[in-house]
């Protein structure tokens, strides 16, 4: 049963009662941003119309809580957010299903392989809940409490797992290039199952505070109980969630990857002859992995740092006109980035992998060029069969000269 005290947040227009918002949809629902910023700017929400808050315009945000002038900016975070976050569902969505089919594909089938898998599976299910706390929100859906609760804690699970994946894939590279020998021990199918399911489990286990935490108001706009806004909407999610669920794996991708590329810089020559030993069609593989491993930490460092800096920085923001112009603009844009790390690493994968590239032709055209490469490859290898023959008729012609 909602207390007294929770109810009377919905009507106060203090700073202290309606400060946070629920973590899936602060970012990606225009009714939170504005309550968001109602809220910072100590005005009163009650005067808005919950039906209306979405239609609400920006110009109108800008001239009744800041100034005029706010109006350029503000506009184009606000259409930078609505066309953005639509763009990275149309483009993530299915982007990732293909993704995960190619990479079904690929031989030979290892940990990983199960890695990118999950990861892109991940990303799939994060931006489909995503789309559809979007769609619900915008068309005046309310949100019951269970759902309130259900969709915020598999919005933060599958967004923080995606995180600690690339971590995951970054340390078997790690040990590929540092350990060579031992990769076959320790980096088996089995061990990345564990992995992943530890690190899924871990992060579900963090999100299981929004049970508590959070709740559905009259406006049913999913928000943070009053009585928790000092340490879980402060402490929590500006300070100790970024540090463990964002600033960690971004350090951890920066250290490793670094020791990875001075590696490979210091023994060339070591790896030439390691990847003499091996298959060469593993080892092909094995660089593919890398470059997209290379690709989605780059990535996920340029979308999840601004994020994480506006957590940190947001408690030391004032709340007059201009800090809460800034603080709309980041929530909307820094927001939106964090979608597009799970929406671009089909692209990313495109860009990066030649093996990908040609299973996703083989993929769209029905394997019917595969044929033409396979004629192309047995005509290279009789080419070069027949110039070993010559060769080594030349040399026997000499020698018995």
């Amino acid at each position: 049963m909602t207390n007294t005290s929770d109810m009377m947040a919905d009507f106060s227009g203090t700073t202290e009662k309606l400060l946070s918002i629920s973590p899936a949809m602060t970012y990606f629902n225009s009714a939170s941003n504005y309550q968001s910023l109602v809220t910072s700017s100590k005005l009163s929400i009650s005067s808005m119309s919950p039906a209306n808050v979405f239609a609400t315009t920006t110009a109108k945000v800008c001239s009744t809580l800041i100034d005029a002038k706010c109006y350029p900016l503000v506009m184009a975070a606000y259409y930078f957010t609505m066309y953005g976050t639509y763009l990275s569902f149309a483009v993530g969505i299915p982007g990732s299903f293909i993704t995960t089919i190619i990479l079904l594909r690929m031989k030979p089938f290892n940990s990983s392989i199960l890695w990118l898998i999950s990861l892109n599976c991940t990303d799939c299910l994060n931006l489909t809940i995503r789309l559809i706390i979007n769609l619900t929100e915008n068309n005046g859906i309310p949100f019951s409490d269970w759902s309130c609760k259900l969709f915020n804690i598999m919005a933060e699970t599958l967004e923080f797992s995606a995180y600690y994946y690339v971590v995951g894939l970054t340390v078997e590279r790690f040990i590929a290039v540092w350990f060579p020998l031992k990769m076959s021990i320790w980096c088996t199918k089995q061990r990345a199952v564990v992995g992943i399911l530890s690190v899924l489990t871990a992060c579900l286990c963090q999100s299981l505070y929004i049970v508590e935490v959070y709740r559905v108001n009259v406006y049913s706009w999913c928000v943070m109980r009053v009585k928790y806004l000092g340490f879980w909407g402060i402490t929590y999610q500006h300070q100790i969630q970024p540090t463990l669920m964002m600033l960690i794996p971004i350090v951890s991708l920066a250290v490793l990857n670094a020791l990875i590329v001075r590696r490979l810089d210091q023994a060339r020559k070591f790896q030439k002859q390691m990847s003499d030993v091996v298959n060469k069609e593993k080892s092909k593989q094995q660089q593919q992995i890398n470059r997209m491993l290379l690709a989605d930490s780059i990535w996920l460092f340029l979308c999840v740092t601004p994020d994480l800096c506006y957590r940190y920085s947001d408690q030391f923001l004032g709340r007059e006109e201009d800090d809460n112009v800034a603080r709309l603009i980041m929530m909307n844009v820094f927001g939106v980035l964090r979608m597009y790390n799970s929406a671009v690493n089909f692209i990313l994968y495109i860009i990066a992998a030649k093996k990908f590239r040609t299973e996703l032709i083989k993929l769209v055209t029905c394997n019917r060029f595969v044929g033409i490469d396979q004629r192309a490859s047995s005509i290279s290898q009789k080419h070069g069969l027949s110039e070993t023959k010559v060769t080594s008729t030349s040399v026997s012609y000499t020698t018995g000269t």
